[in-house]
């Protein structure tokens, strides 16, 4: 018997680069397009997936992929010149005294029943994404119109651009955002596809039997008077050659998933939450978070208190920690302090605020006393700071929106946001 043994190995890489199709942007894997349409999110959808099989009305995932949709649109002058003329039409005919910009933003794929309660919201593709832009006291379903669709804010009020609103999904839009889903789609915000490795083994055996011929020769003398007459019979045996081959395949796939991508220049991973803090020269809340987004973020939300020391060690080793100014400054102790992204605080209630990048965090670390919402007369509390200085350092105070602060802490929001916290690192 012969035993013969093959291996067979091969090992394969899948390039995490994207391969968009002609007229789609890549961003960092993800793939973006928008068309225009002035139909409602159903036919919008439709539209998208006319251009392919992988193509969809486009999710968002994350801070990054949401400014990259602010960047495909205000690139392109066309986009922009018919947004602009249908803004004053639509407003024409629908009776406004001024624009009507409603109707002149972007369908995106989020929609659901009651769209209020977060947990009916979906996307049609990469439904676990759970990353939300609202606007202020958005969704909120007006006049319970079913506004079970989600738009993204193309109008100019800075209050409003770049953020998302529920909407009639029947109602007529101008763009829609469509997205060709390849591997590498949402690389941006850390949700890997690293290199896959596969390794495919092959083992075959063979056994083979050697066929076998025996043959048997018998004598027989037989002797007579005058003759001697010999007989001899033969026997031939054959037995017949089988050859049994058995193969098997062994398959065995390695995908390697970082735990922070923060690709975005200047952020900094903390525990797989990506954290900036930035000088701000006195600016207010709201002009804070507008720097926070001009680099690709918003303002930073704590999700417990391991990303609230993270910040403190940020702080710590900060080069614009030097530039502090003294409480005794022309700031004054409450503005010497870090902007972060929890408004909509209530006086005595130790559980209210709301974070700018729609996260659901309850983690609070308030100073004793706060929310106290003890600021000017007739001007409210209603924004929050992080204490990098006197006696309740890292604790949190409610303060003044409308008045202006030493610094601010940004954040870019990844797969792995709160990576941390669920740790419990």
């Amino acid at each position: 018997m012969k035993l013969r043994t093959i291996l067979l190995a091969t090992v394969f890489l899948t390039s995490v680069e994207a391969t968009c199709k002609e007229g789609f942007t890549e961003f960092t894997g993800t793939c973006y397009k928008i068309v225009y349409t002035w139909v409602g999110q159903a036919k919008s959808r439709a539209i998208c997936q006319e251009l392919g099989a992988d193509v969809d009305l486009g999710t968002i995932r994350c801070d990054y992929e949401n400014q990259a949709v602010w960047k495909l649109y205000n690139g392109d002058s066309t986009l922009t010149s018919l947004a602009a003329a249908q803004r004053k039409v639509v407003g024409f005919r629908q009776g406004y005294p001024t624009e009507n910009w409603y109707a002149v933003q972007i369908w995106i794929g989020l929609t659901g029943n009651t769209m209020k309660q977060k947990k009916t919201q979906t996307w049609y593709w990469d439904s676990n994404s759970t990353y939300r832009n609202w606007a202020k006291d958005e969704p909120n379903n007006l006049v319970d119109m079913g506004e079970n669709c989600a738009e993204y804010y193309i109008q100019p009020d800075a209050n409003y651009k770049q953020m998302w609103n529920d909407y009639k999904c029947t109602v007529k839009n101008i763009f829609a955002l469509c997205e060709q889903f390849v591997a590498t789609s949402g690389n941006g915000c850390g949700y890997n596809r690293k290199d896959t490795t596969t390794t495919t083994t092959t083992t075959t055996t063979t056994t083979t039997t050697t066929t076998t011929t025996t043959t048997t020769t018998t004598t027989t003398t037989t002797t007579t008077t005058t003759t001697t007459t010999t007989t001899t019979p033969t026997t031939t045996t054959s037995s017949t050659s089988t050859t049994t081959t058995t193969t098997t395949t062994t398959t065995t796939t390695t995908t390697t998933t970082p735990k922070t991508k923060c690709d975005v220049p200047g952020y900094t991973d903390a525990g797989g939450t990506c954290y900036q803090l930035i000088q701000i020269t006195n600016l207010t809340y709201v002009q804070a978070r507008a720097q926070c987004q001009s680099l690709g973020g918003d303002l930073g939300t704590i999700r417990c208190n391991s990303e609230n020391e993270a910040v403190w060690n940020l702080w710590s080793s900060s080069s614009i920690k030097s530039g502090q100014p003294a409480a005794s400054s022309a700031y004054g102790a409450y503005s010497a302090q870090v902007w972060i992204g929890i408004s909509n605080t209530t006086a005595g209630d130790v559980t209210s605020g709301r974070w700018q990048n729609g996260d659901g965090s309850t983690y609070r670390n308030w100073a004793n006393g706060e929310p106290n919402n003890n600021g000017m007369p007739n001007i409210d509390e209603g924004c929050t700071e992080y204490y990098i200085s006197g006696s309740n350092q890292k604790k949190w105070n409610d303060y003044m929106c409308v008045y202006g602060n030493y610094a601010a802490l940004c954040e870019v929001v990844t797969a792995s946001t709160g990576y941390g916290c669920k740790a419990g690192l």
